[in-house]
């Protein structure tokens, strides 16, 4: 009884870590296309999650693969939540992508705004429940929460950001001195 009672202490939730539902990673063809099309080649997708009340800082990388999807659609298999959800409960994710080959998003951001040319897309948090709970376990919970994709950017340069600094502070002078 008491290996029982430890093991269901320690469960952890599952889910399956695809974008069948609806979902997609898209790209920008250029600069004049906002709204993206479905992201076909390389790209990389990882799979964050934390404990319900997790703020997207406190996210923690559970899952991540990378190679060539059709269409904006990925099936990389189960991934597993650290201890802090159980089987059965729910957490707190987020699907984060990127161009490439480096090995994490943080990873392609830090050579994107070092003019690496890397787009990079983030889905928002959602929380979502998990699978793996009973005997057998049951299987794993599709990521059903995840209603937003991801939009794959090219990260602007420090110095056009700057640029667009100095020009909303110019703008709010001139107002206030009208």
């Amino acid at each position: 009884m008491t290996v029982g009672l430890t093991a269901s202490v320690f469960a952890q939730g599952v889910v399956n870590f695809s974008n069948f539902s609806g979902t997609g990673v898209t790209g920008r063809v250029d600069t004049n296309n906002p709204v993206g099309v479905a992201a076909s080649g390389s790209y990389n997708v990882g799979l964050y999650w934390g404990v319900l009340g997790s703020s997207e800082a406190q996210l923690v990388l559970i899952a991540e693969g990378a190679g060539n999807f059709s269409s904006g659609r990925f099936s990389l298999g189960n991934a597993t939540t650290g201890v802090g959800t159980a089987a059965g409960a729910d957490g707190i994710f987020e699907v984060k992508a990127w161009t490439g080959s480096l090995a994490t998003y943080e990873a392609a951001y830090a050579a994107a705004v070092a003019g690496g040319g890397q787009q990079v897309g983030v889905s928002g948090t959602f929380q979502n429940s998990t699978g793996g709970a009973g005997t057998p376990p049951s299987t794993p919970s599709n990521l059903t929460g995840w209603t937003t994709g991801v939009i794959l950017n090219p990260v602007p340069e420090p110095t056009t950001l700057a640029l667009g600094g100095l020009g909303a502070a110019a703008l709010l002078l001139f107002r206030r001195r009208k």
